[in-house]
C-alpha cells in the first residue's frame, strides 16, 4: 500500500496534479480502534506520504459528555478485594493467595517480570473472587435490567465460571457467549419477556466488539485472552493464554456506561496493569506465513520478491520464518524453487489453492479430496472449519451429552471432545444426516406437493427437480422453522449451523468451479452420495467404511499443512 500510494502520488505529480488536498491525488483511509496510529503515520510519512489524523471520539465518550450520569468508573484489583474485604463475600484467605500470586515474582517496580511468572491460567481462588464480585454488586445494583459482563479466556474458565456463579445463585440467569454458540441468538433470546431478571455473561474476547449487548453496568475483567500464535520449534500453530493489551482492555470496558453509569473491575493490580503491553502485536508476527507467502506468489503478473517485501512491513516478520515457510510450500509444490533474483512464482497448483477462501490447510484438503473423488465430504469438511458455531450442540458443563453426541456421529466410542480431527469428523456426518434426513424429506414432500397439485410440473426441468430435493446449488433460505428446530433438537444438531455449513460448502465448491486453474477433478466428483437410509447418523454408516476411513487420513494430512 506505501508503495502503491508513493508511485501514484508520484505519477499524479508528473501529470499536474496539483497539491496534496486536490481530488486527483489518491487517499487511503485508515481506521481502527485499537491500532498505534503514530507508527503508521511514521511509516506512511517515510515514503513521502502526507499523513493527517484524526482522532474521532466514540458515541459512548461523547454522551459521557454531555450526560454526566453515563460515566464509567474503572477499578483495580485493589479495590475489588477492598470491597469483597468490606462485605464478607470472599474468604481472607483466598484474597491473599490471589495478591500473593500477583506479586510474588515482582520487586517494587518490576511488574512486567510478575505478569510472566503469574502466568494466564485461573484456578479456583479467582473463579471465587469473581463470583464473589457479582453476588457484591448484584445487591448493590438495584436495577434488575442493568447487566453483568465478565470477560474469561478459555472455554474451560468459561464452564468453571458459570458452574461457580449457578451454584452461587439461583436468582441470576447465567449466559455463556463462545464461539461454539450463536452469540447473536443467545442475546436475542435474552431480550425476551420472560428473561426479564438479572442477565449475567459470561464470555471469552468474543464479546469485545463482535455481539452488542445492551444495558451493560458492570464490566468484570480478567485481561487475559486465548492467543493463536506460530510456535518456530514446532512449526505448529499454538494457543495459550496471554495478557491483554491495553487497548483491548479499554475495548472491553467500552461496553458499559453508555446508558447509564458504568463500573469496570480489572481483576489486575493497578501498577501492573499500567506495565500491560499498549497494543496487540501485529497478527503477521504470529502467523507461519505460509498462506501470506503463497498470496504474494500468486498475485498476476508476478515479479514479487515476498521475502523483500515481508522486511519492509511495519512490523516485518523474523527472516527464518519466512525462509521456513518458502521451503514448506515449495515441497508442497505450491511454489518454484526461488530463482537467484529473489522471486517466487506460484505454480499451477499454488495459484489454485490460493485462489480458494478459506485457510491453507483447508485449501490442500479440498484439492487432494477431489483428486481422489471425495470432494463432497472435502467441501463440508472445509465449511465446518470456518463455521462458528459448529452444528453439533455445545451446551454448557454437559460434557457428557456432548461427548455421546460426537460418539453417535462419529461412530468412535469415547470419542474426546479435545480432538480436533474427531469433533470435525462427527460435524461432517451431523450435516449428512440432517441433509439426508430432514433436508431432502422435506425437498420430497414439497416435490410431491406441487406435482400432486399439478403446480408447472409439466415444466418442471431435470435441474429444477434436483434444486427442489435438494441436490443442486442451495440458495438462501428463510430462518429454520419450530419443526425443523424441533426435529433438530432431537438429534443434538443446530439448524441454522447445520445450513450455513452447507451453504459455505457451496460457496467453495463454486470457487472451485471458478478457479483459474479449472480443476478437471470437478467432473469425477458429480455423483449422487450412496443411499444410506435417512435414520443413518454414523459417518461409517452415511458413506461407507472405506469412504469414511479415506476422508479421516486426508484431514489428518491437511493438519499437518501450516
Amino acid at each position: 500500500l506505501r508503495d502503491l500510494l508513493s508511485h501514484s502520488t508520484a505519477a499524479c505529480c508528473d501529470a499536474g496534479g496539483g497539491e496534496h488536498n486536490s481530488p486527483h491525488f489518491p487517499k487511503l483511509l485508515l481506521m481502527s480502534a485499537t491500532f498505534d496510529k503514530h507508527r503508521y503515520q511514521q511509516f506512511f510519512e517515510h515514503a513521502g506520504a502526507r499523513v493527517a489524523t484524526c482522532a474521532i471520539r466514540s458515541a459512548g465518550s461523547m454522551l459521557r459528555t454531555v450526560l454526566p450520569e453515563t460515566k464509567v468508573r474503572v477499578h483495580y484489583l485493589e479495590e475489588a478485594t477492598q470491597l469483597l474485604r468490606a462485605q464478607g463475600g470472599i474468604a481472607g484467605p483466598q484474597i491473599e493467595r490471589i495478591m500473593l500470586a500477583c506479586t510474588a515474582a515482582a520487586s517494587a517496580s518490576d511488574y512486567a517480570a510478575a505478569l510472566m511468572a503469574m502466568g494466564g491460567k485461573l484456578d479456583g481462588d479467582w473463579h471465587a473472587l469473581i463470583t464473589a464480585l457479582v453476588l457484591a454488586m448484584d445487591r448493590r445494583e438495584r436495577d434488575r435490567t442493568r447487566r453483568f459482563l465478565v470477560f474469561l479466556p478459555t472455554y474451560a474458565d468459561l464452564e468453571a465460571q458459570h458452574a461457580a456463579l449457578l451454584a452461587a445463585a439461583v436468582d441470576l440467569e447465567i449466559v455463556a457467549l463462545h464461539s461454539s454458540v450463536n452469540v447473536h441468538e443467545c442475546v436475542a433470546a435474552m431480550d425476551a419477556p420472560q428473561h426479564s431478571g438479572r442477565h449475567v455473561f459470561v464470555a471469552t474476547n468474543i464479546a469485545e466488539s463482535s455481539v452488542t449487548i445492551r444495558d451493560v453496568s458492570v464490566v468484570i475483567d480478567t485481561c487475559r485472552a486465548l492467543q493463536v500464535n506460530w510456535d518456530d520449534a514446532s512449526m505448529r500453530t499454538t494457543s495459550g493464554v496471554v495478557w491483554c493489551p491495553r487497548a483491548a482492555c479499554d475495548q472491553r470496558a467500552g461496553r458499559t456506561g453508555r446508558t447509564g453509569t458504568g463500573e469496570v473491575f480489572r481483576l489486575l493490580p493497578r501498577a501492573m496493569y499500567a506495565a500491560l503491553d499498549k497494543y496487540e502485536p501485529a497478527q503477521l508476527l504470529l502467523s507461519g506465513l505460509h498462506a501470506e507467502l503463497l498470496k504474494l506468489a500468486s498475485v498476476r503478473g508476478g515479479g514479487l520478491d515476498p521475502a523483500a517485501l515481508l522486511s519492509r512491513c511495519v512490523d516485518p516478520p523474523p527472516p527464518a520464518r519466512v525462509t521456513a515457510a518458502h521451503g514448506a510450500l515449495v515441497r508442497l509444490g505450491a511454489l518454484d524453487r526461488q530463482d537467484c533474483t529473489g522471486t517466487a512464482h506460484a505454480t499451477r497448483y499454488g495459484q489454485m489453492l490460493a485462489s480458494l477462501p478459506v485457510s491453507l490447510d483447508a485449501a490442500w484438503l479440498l484439492v487432494e479430496s477431489g483428486r481422489r473423488g471425495y470432494l463432497r465430504e472435502a467441501t463440508l469438511l472445509a465449511a465446518l472449519s470456518a463455521t462458528s458455531p459448529l452444528p453439533i450442540m455445545q451446551r454448557m458443563n454437559e460434557q457428557a451429552r456432548y461427548g455421546a453426541a460426537l460418539t453417535r456421529y462419529h461412530s468412535r466410542p469415547g470419542a474426546l471432545p479435545t480432538d480436533r480431527s474427531v469433533v470435525l469428523l462427527a460435524n461432517l456426518a451431523a450435516v449428512l444426516h440432517y441433509e439426508n434426513g430432514w433436508r431432502r424429506e422435506l425437498a420430497a414432500r414439497r416435490l410431491f406437493e406441487r406435482l400432486r397439485s399439478g403446480d408447472g410440473c409439466g415444466s418442471l426441468s431435470i435441474s429444477e427437480i434436483a434444486d427442489e430435493l435438494g441436490l443442486g446449488v442451495r440458495t438462501r433460505t428463510p430462518p429454520p422453522s419450530p419443526e425443523e428446530n424441533a426435529w433438530c433438537a432431537t438429534r443434538e444438531i443446530s439448524a441454522s449451523a447445520a445450513r450455513r455449513a452447507l451453504d459455505t460448502s457451496d460457496v467453495l465448491l463454486e470457487a472451485l468451479e471458478k478457479c483459474a486453474a479449472s480443476p478437471a477433478f470437478l467432473r469425477l466428483n458429480r455423483a449422487l452420495p450412496p443411499e444410506t437410509g435417512r435414520s443413518a447418523t454414523a459417518l461409517v454408516d452415511l458413506i461407507g467404511q472405506t469412504r469414511a476411513a479415506e476422508v479421516a487420513r486426508l484431514y489428518a494430512a491437511s493438519m499437518g499443512i501450516a
